[in-house]
């Protein structure tokens, strides 16, 4: 019994200390990701590194060979033209500030699209990228998500996941 009571106690603490975002940091993480984007769109390999936690972790393949993990800052430089090729689809999506949104895109593919949509999850804002079918006999199942988190009021892109 008392095993339970200190497990359900714990799990309370959890929850309770699970934080969620104020208006003003959401705001604050959404003027950040902007200039995330505009990194990418000026292909500026200093700024871009200088908004990733590294080591970073990525299940996704990005570099050559996908055969570096984690990768380093030193990665992003040397491949940097691969790095804003992966990145650039992020530039289609639109910062709303003042309703702390941003609005979705999708890129479009011969069989199966890719949805992107922003989301803010916990204290977390994660971009999201689902894969759905252009016709209906496709399989399309799966996607990716993109972890942005502030750490020391500095955006960082925190991790990659890919999901089958």
């Amino acid at each position: 019994m008392k095993k339970l009571i200190l497990l359900l106690s714990m799990l309370l603490c959890v929850i309770v200390s699970a934080k969620t975002l104020t208006d003003s940091e959401k705001r604050e993480m959404l003027r950040q990701f902007s200039e995330f984007q505009q990194a990418v769109r000026n292909e500026d390999a200093k700024t871009l590194v200088t908004m990733i936690k590294f080591p970073f972790e990525d299940s996704i393949p990005i570099l050559p060979g996908d055969d570096i993990d984690p990768i380093t800052k030193q990665n992003v430089l040397d491949y940097s033209d691969l790095v804003f090729d992966f990145f650039k689809v992020l530039t289609f999506l639109n910062v709303d500030l003042s309703n702390l949104t941003v609005s979705e895109y999708t890129q479009e593919n011969h069989s199966c699209d890719l949805n992107y949509s922003g989301k803010f999850k916990g204290n977390e804002f994660w971009i999201i990228g689902d894969w759905s079918a252009v016709y209906p006999d496709r399989l399309c199942k799966g996607g990716y998500d993109i972890k942005f988190k502030m750490v020391d009021n500095k955006l960082k892109l925190m991790e990659l996941n890919v999901r089958l």
